[in-house]
Parts: structure tokens; sequence; C-alpha cells
């Protein structure tokens, strides 16, 4: 899983190995202001492509 935002750094979680992919992986947070549309892309291991997910940001 990959979240940026203008004027910040890529964030990035990476599933390494199997026991990664059966335990919880910790994604580092991002700060912005409500109102504001955040996106993350999910980019599985044995596939193309990604899968991206958008939402606002409660008030």
């Amino acid at each position: 899983m990959s979240a940026d935002g203008a004027g910040h750094p890529v964030r990035r979680a990476e599933i390494k190995d199997d026991v990664d992919a059966d335990s919880f992986v910790c994604t580092p947070m991002t700060v912005t202001l409500p109102g504001t549309v955040v996106r993350a892309c999910f980019r599985p291991a044995a596939a193309t492509g990604e899968e991206c997910f958008e939402s606002r940001v409660a008030q």
C-alpha cells in the first residue's frame, strides 16, 4: 500500500513474506486536514495493476 500528498513523501508498507501476509501490517499515517481527499493504492504481488480507493477526510 502507498499513500502520498502534495508536497509530502510517499508512505509505503509492503508484505514481504508469508508471516507478513498472516498478520497485521502497520502503515505509516499521513497528516492532513478535514475535507482533504486521500487515496490509497494496493499493488498485488501476484498480479499486475493496482486497486485504488479515494475518500474525503471527515470534518
